[in-house]
């Protein structure tokens, strides 16, 4: 859709009107008598009318949202450029002759030295379905040195992480592991989501922390879905998703609500969070390594006493979804990686699923599936 102001780029989905800005690099969403308001704004700025003259056209409406709206059609956003955490320095691999135990997560292979068995038996449970005999070309060398009673991570000879107790270093490892594996190429995205398939259908299931989407993903693997990630799930250049198998991160409050299904849950050892919750880790099942295109997003909720409730989305509020469960991306955003973004995953049939009852969730999400299938 050609606006007056060149920097902008709008794009029309359903309801919603979403903008890219090249100036801020910034994605604004509107609604319904939002978008209508702004596009009678970028009108009138097209006939050459001055500010004052727009703005005293409405009145009747709130002033803040106005000014806001008209800024942004006479391209004076602010420019609040997101800053993106830096990419993890991994350097590269030196070979050495220490003795090393393999995991191979899809190309990259973490060969880790342990130096101690208690180290030993906290990490490799977590990480032995990855154990492989011969090593891939693609090395990350993992160490340990003990720091006192805590332990130092280093990542190709990089120090990762300092002072780490050893009830907290599969964490931190895991998640590294997981950060090196999609930096690994060039991605498009990385959000805070689960991943879960059935047939021909591939859900991508973002959401803030604390809203059960690992506990949904561990109830879905034994209704047979296949496991593509229950944490971060990422679409690369060309729109896929990529299997990141590593094990699930299952808090204390999920784990009497799982012991039917995984009665072995409750006597593994448990594991501190940064934030000191309690997390025991569970092997992941239905592990698929074959890249494919999602089909569905879904913003899963669990709340207590709530009534299973299946909405569908704008995408506007599917930008907001992802914004507030967090995501990261491999550069500033550009026009072509936005519309990228928007082709692959915003344009997805998307739903909200508030809910109590986990097996009335879990059907909901298996009719969405068949209905795909």
């Amino acid at each position: 859709m050609p606006l007056r102001c060149g920097c902008l780029h709008a794009y029309l989905i359903n309801s919603s009107l979403l903008l890219f800005s090249e100036k801020s690099e910034s994605v604004y969403g509107f609604e319904e008598e939002a978008a209508s308001l702004f596009l009678k704004i970028d009108s009138l700025l097209e006939e050459g009318q001055k500010k004052d003259e727009v703005i005293g056209q409405f009145s009747s409406l709130p002033q803040d949202l106005v000014e806001n709206i008209y800024a942004l059609a006479a391209c004076q956003d602010v420019v609040q450029k997101e800053v993106y955490g830096p990419r993890l320095d991994i350097g590269q691999y030196q070979p050495d002759s220490l003795p090393r135990v393999h995991y191979l997560a899809n190309d990259l292979t973490f060969s880790v030295n342990y130096p101690h068995r208690t180290v030993y038996d906290q990490l490799h449970p977590v990480f032995s379905h990855l154990t492989v005999d011969t090593p891939t070309t693609h090395l990350v060398s993992v160490d340990f040195e003990q720091e006192g009673e805590n332990w130092q991570l280093k990542l190709n000879g990089n120090t990762i992480a300092n002072a780490v107790d050893v009830t907290r270093l599969a964490l931190i490892l895991q998640e590294n592991m997981i950060i090196a594996l999609y930096q690994f190429r060039p991605y498009l995205i990385a959000m805070h989501a689960a991943a879960v398939g059935l047939g021909d259908a591939l859900f991508i299931m973002p959401a803030v922390s604390g809203s059960g989407k690992t506990t949904l993903a561990a109830a879905l693997m034994k209704e047979g879905f296949s496991l593509y990630s229950d944490e971060i799930s990422t679409l690369d250049m060309h729109g896929e998703v990529e299997a990141l198998p590593f094990s699930l991160n299952i808090k204390e409050g999920s784990w009497s609500v799982l012991k039917k299904d995984y009665p072995l849950l409750e006597e593994t050892p448990f594991h501190i969070r940064f934030d000191q919750q309690k997390v025991r880790f569970l092997t992941p099942e239905n592990i698929k390594l074959q890249k494919r295109k999602p089909t569905h997003l879904i913003f899963p909720k669990y709340k207590e006493g709530a009534k299973t409730t299946l909405l569908a989305l704008s995408a506007c509020e599917a930008m907001k979804g992802i914004k507030e469960g967090g995501y990261q991306l491999d550069s500033m955003l550009v026009r072509e990686r936005f519309e990228d973004i928007l082709n692959y995953l915003i344009i997805l049939p998307k739903f909200s699923l508030e809910y109590s009852s986990l097996p009335e969730a879990i059907e909901t999400i298996k009719e969405l599936a068949h209905a795909k299938n």
